[in-house]
């Protein structure tokens, strides 16, 4: 039940129906985002590990150039087949998230 008056909306309230604002699709990639965000809020990535938990993403050749520069940068040191985030790379996670999900979304 949605209505744009104000007072239906109330009563539906009231009367225990659920009220829902807004719905909508999922964005395309969403669980691969998920996966990467999980990974970089814990301080790693493992592109082979978010190969196998979200198939035909192919994040090591998809983000490999991506990667490499951030290595470079030094916001990430290898560590086995883990990417590691740095103290700097810590500092910029929030944003190094946000440029892997908008290179998924492409």
């Amino acid at each position: 039940m949605n209505s744009r008056k104000v007072t239906e909306w109330m009563n539906a309230v009231n009367d225990g129906r659920k009220c829902i604002g807004m719905l909508t699709r999922p964005r395309r990639n969403y669980e691969a985002g998920l996966a990467v965000s999980e990974q970089l809020e814990l301080n790693y990535l493992n592109p082979g590990l978010l190969d196998k938990e979200v198939p035909g993403v192919h994040f090591k050749e998809r983000f490999a150039p991506i990667l490499k520069n951030w290595e470079d940068a030094g916001l990430l040191s290898p560590s086995g087949d883990y990417l590691l985030l740095t103290t700097a790379g810590q500092f910029w996670q929030g944003r190094l998230t946000q440029s892997l999900m908008d290179a998924l979304s492409h």
